[in-house]
């Protein structure tokens, strides 16, 4: 088992380095009978794809939340940010632009971080991002940043649209 690890972590800081898919992570893990490559494990093509999402959104997410940490002068906190399509499991939905301190306590609700996005359950897709502390213009006031856009499958939606309103948007059927 120690050792399946060790090799599975190697394989994923690897390809990362080199720039690989995750497609051709996955090939590297698995293996491809048709291509003649041998894999580390013995595991299905569709487990291998998971687990190596899984670690990349775990080392992204850690590598961003480390970078708001070290920066915290100029983050203000961080913001879940779910995926706005029919796969968001229950557990991501309702954190859906929640806000959170830079050590993860939840800011104006009861949601727990446990672990934070990418992180929280296997397969997860969501990720955090940093919320800037509000910037000083000489003179007086603030740079008033203006709301953008996320994907959603039903195209580009207000920045601002959280998983809730998302929902009302595609109707009680979905």
């Amino acid at each position: 088992t120690t050792d399946t690890t060790f090799r599975f972590a190697n394989v994923v800081r690897q390809g990362l380095a080199a720039g690989e898919t995750n497609e051709q992570i996955v090939a590297r893990v698995a293996g491809s009978p048709r291509k003649g490559l041998p894999g580390i494990m013995e595991v299905a093509r569709s487990n291998a794809r998971a687990l190596v999402h899984t670690s990349i959104q775990a080392v992204a997410n850690e590598s961003r939340m480390e970078t708001y940490r070290k920066n915290a002068r100029d983050y203000r906190a961080v913001q879940w940010l779910a995926t706005l399509d029919q796969s968001t499991c229950l557990i991501c939905a309702p954190r859906d632009l929640k806000e959170y301190t830079l050590d993860g306590e939840p800011i104006g609700h009861d949601l727990a971080w446990d672990g934070g996005p990418g992180v929280i359950h296997w397969g997860c897709r969501c990720v955090a991002v940093g919320l800037a502390k509000p910037i000083a213009l000489r003179g007086g006031g603030a740079l008033k940043i203006p709301v953008g856009q996320r994907a959603s499958d039903i195209g580009p939606v207000r920045g601002d649209t959280d998983f809730e309103a998302f929902l009302k948007r595609k109707g009680r059927a979905f």
